[in-house]
């Protein structure tokens, strides 16, 4: 995949929510991977009140760019769409554990339980092959 360049990750940042959303599923299963941030310590979890999120992204260069400040250091990690698929998504169903879709640079995003994602990727995929 090309590196996205300036001009891309501001246009994706500007998004809302909701688009970003659904930019991440389709550019997922184009992609087959999603990105994390990792670090020495491990996947970098959001805390939020009672629940947890992983924050994943479409693109290294999206999930680089929230790789400052307290998280300066973590690095951008790819997760194949089959291994996100067969192993996180039924490990984060079995551990309570949300998805923070694509978060932009204004830290908003939509949560999602690992289990609808799971269903909205097979059946969004389905419609691919």
């Amino acid at each position: 995949m090309n590196q996205l360049t300036q001009a891309q990750l501001d246009s994706i940042n500007q998004m809302q929510a909701e688009e970003r959303y659904d930019y991440f599923i389709s550019t997922l299963l184009e992609q087959k991977q999603v990105w994390g941030l990792s670090s020495d310590s491990g996947w970098l979890i959001l805390p939020d009140e009672d629940e947890e999120h992983l924050p994943v992204w479409p693109h290294a260069e999206l999930a680089q760019a929230w790789a400052m400040g307290d998280f300066a250091d973590c690095q951008p990690k790819a997760i194949t769409l089959d291994e996100w698929l067969d192993k996180w998504l039924p490990g984060m169903i079995e551990d309570g554990l949300l998805i923070a879709a694509c978060p932009g640079t204004d830290n908003d995003s939509i949560i999602v339980a690992a289990d609808e994602l799971l269903d909205e990727l097979r059946e969004a995929g389905d419609g691919q092959a």
